[in-house]
């Protein structure tokens, strides 16, 4: 992707009115947002009147035309009120109250459009060793003017020496969206690094959909083991796949925080951005909160602590402390919660290795054929299989804080679906098959008991604990991706800006981290029979409505920039997603009538608080970061393609 540079031509499109400014003698055209009264602007001249708000034009002795931020609020209030929440100077000297933007307006066949060609500055830099830091300053502001929407994007840059010199600085050191060439991390679009590389969203990934075999036991108890075994070797592939590879081309086309919600936004508005956000938020707060519980059940069952076995003060204490505890550990920063995955990931599966490699000279593939007592419970067995092997899609909400997401995002998925199978199969396979027990003894926690069996009580010990540190990893991972998607929904305008606030040592979203903590805790209070069932109709509700904006975005958007594509045309793509497509719809169906009356009563409480943040919206009630809701029907045109996480805009 390429920014539209000054003086360039844009197919398509033609410059209102233009000056040249000294230093780089770019030109840029200047025009009223209300009314586009274009002015033409000289050298180091002032425009002493703008209806909305005034300001002064300046040629400031950078390489670009600037415009005062003073003269924005009435004109772009959203725009100035994110640059204040988010951008932080890299610099201590760097002049916070003078801020710079240049802006061109352009019309074309669809009407007026704005978009950004330039960047932002801090005042007080003169000299000329300082000139690259005030390009950089410069950059990590023109990235969150692209965050916000301000931004066209061409395909090729313009061609003279100077500017495409230009271009190479961006590109190199500071563009969020393109490939570094010096091989360092990449910045977001808010100019903070990226901190998650490939190892750690591997284990990320693994978290958020499986942690280990834990709660496969009861696929077995359903179904008997050759349907588990064949389940775990079909499931991960037929269901994990399909939305692998959805994943992975969305998440790279839009690599922004906020995931598949960015995705339904683009493609059918913000109502649909919401709700899929919601369904999505919702399952995942009632999984966090369920983790807290079985650390619990593992620490009174294991007599580590037995009063927390059982209701009471002592077990609401140890939720409660767990919660608070465990959130903590987000707001030491994403990174650490990464490394973090890394190490409980290895150190939860190593006893399940030693147990595969001892069980080798005991197996006995006959066992694997032994069939369960009476009937098949196929809604348990689907169930469990289900509960075990989905939220393929829950690491996109961290897209922003992935390194080169184009690149990581297809391996650390095509990695994880390999390692999430293989920790399914290859267990159960060994204690399957190196155990003579019934069908029916498989209950919650078996394979501790089959460790024991194996290997001796040390290893079933350890299997113990890694259940516990398999818990703690999942709370970790999916409560980094809650938070992640609310400051994603919050840069898109969905919710207030206050989730959008990140702090200032780690980058954290502390806001978010801290509203869903308060809600994971209220969750864990719920009876979790129904809030479960009610977590997996939500969950398939909005998979159903992620796989749509994938298909419609292929469809309608065909032209659009993806890093990673699905190598399959549409009437395939349609295919591959009917299987998966067709299980949701059978989670849905057998639902019972309390998940139905649960999740519609939460679906329309979604609508009308979408209802309420678009009349606060209006009323300016509360601070937004975003104002101007997306269109994803009015691209300018083949020529162009939707810049990742950046809504387009009409004006007139």
């Amino acid at each position: 992707m390429e920014v539209v540079d000054r003086g360039q031509s844009v197919p398509g499109y033609k410059r209102l009115q233009g000056g040249k400014f000294r230093h780089k003698r770019h030109t840029a055209a200047a025009a009223e947002v209300e009314g586009a009264d274009a002015k033409q602007i000289g050298e180091g001249a002032e425009l002493k009147k703008m209806k909305p708000g005034g300001g002064d034009w300046v040629s400031q002795g950078c390489w670009s035309p600037t415009f005062r931020v003073s003269g924005l609020p009435q004109i772009f209030p959203h725009f100035v009120s994110t640059l204040r929440e988010k951008l932080r100077p890299d610099h201590p000297r760097t002049d916070t109250n003078s801020r710079w933007m240049v802006f061109s307006v352009w019309t074309g066949p669809d009407g007026l459009q704005v978009g950004v060609v330039g960047e932002m500055i801090g005042g007080g830099y003169t000299k000329a060793t300082q000139q690259k830091e005030q390009i950089n300053q410069a950059n990590l502001a023109s990235k969150l003017a692209m965050s916000q929407g301000f931004l066209l994007a061409a395909e090729q840059p313009s061609q003279r020496q100077e500017q495409q010199e230009l271009h190479d600085i961006v590109r190199q050191e500071h563009h969020g969206y393109t490939r570094q060439q010096g091989g360092g991390p990449t910045l977001s679009v808010y100019g903070h690094k990226r901190k998650i590389t490939l190892i750690p969203l591997v284990f990320l990934i693994y978290f958020e959909v499986a942690g280990g075999p834990y709660g496969a036991e009861k696929a077995v108890l359903a179904a008997g083991p050759l349907f588990t075994l064949l389940g775990f070797l079909v499931f991960p592939f037929a269901w994990g796949v399909p939305e692998s590879l959805i994943t992975a081309e969305l998440a790279a086309a839009f690599p922004g925080n906020g995931g598949f919600v960015l995705w339904a936004d683009h493609a059918f508005g913000p109502l649909a951005g919401f709700l899929l956000g919601m369904w999505k938020y919702l399952s995942i707060v009632i999984n966090i909160a369920a983790y807290t519980a079985l650390i619990a059940d593992y620490l009174g069952g294991s007599g580590v602590a037995p009063a927390v076995a059982q209701p009471g003060g002592a077990r609401t204490g140890a939720v409660i402390g767990m919660t608070l505890l465990l959130s903590f550990v987000n707001y030491a920063g994403v990174s650490i919660v990464g490394w973090g995955a890394v190490a409980l990931g290895m150190v939860s599966l190593a006893p399940f290795v030693l147990m595969t490699a001892m069980a080798v000279p005991k197996v006995r593939p006959s066992r694997w054929a032994s069939q369960v007592k009476g009937d098949k419970d196929w809604r348990l067995f689907f169930n469990t299989l289900f509960w075990n092997l989905n939220y393929w899609d829950c690491a996109s909400t961290m897209a922003g804080e992935v390194e080169r997401p184009e690149q990581t995002f297809p391996r650390a998925l095509a990695l994880a679906v390999v390692l999430i199978a293989g920790s399914y199969l290859l267990p159960l396979m060994a204690a399957t098959g190196a155990i003579d027990a019934p069908p029916d003894a498989w209950g919650n926690g078996y394979l501790a008991d089959a460790a024991g069996i194996i290997g001796g009580p040390w290893l079933k010990y350890w299997t113990g604990a890694g259940a516990v540190i398999s818990s703690i990893g999942m709370f970790e991972a999916q409560m980094s991706s809650g938070a992640f998607q609310l400051l994603g929904m919050a840069d898109l305008g969905l919710l207030p800006a206050v989730f959008s606030r990140r702090a200032a040592r780690t980058g954290t979203p502390w806001v978010a981290i801290a509203v869903s903590t308060i809600v994971t805790i209220v969750v864990s209070f719920l009876c979790f029979d129904d809030v479960v069932a009610t977590a997996n109709f939500l969950y398939s509700l909005g998979t159903l409505l992620e796989f749509a904006s994938f298909l419609w975005l292929r469809a309608k958007h065909p032209a659009m920039k993806r890093p990673y594509r699905v190598p399959l045309p549409l009437p395939a793509l349609v295919a591959m997603c009917a299987v998966p497509s067709a299980f949701l719809a059978y989670v849905c169906v057998v639902a019972g009538w309390k998940v139905f009356a649960l999740a519609g009563g939460l679906t329309m409480l979604g609508v009308g608080w979408h209802g309420v943040m678009r009349v606060c919206k209006a009323n300016k009630v509360l601070r937004f970061n975003n104002t101007v809701s997306a269109d994803p029907q009015q691209d300018p045109g083949d020529d162009y393609h939707l810049v990742p996480g950046v809504r387009n805009y009409r004006l007139a």
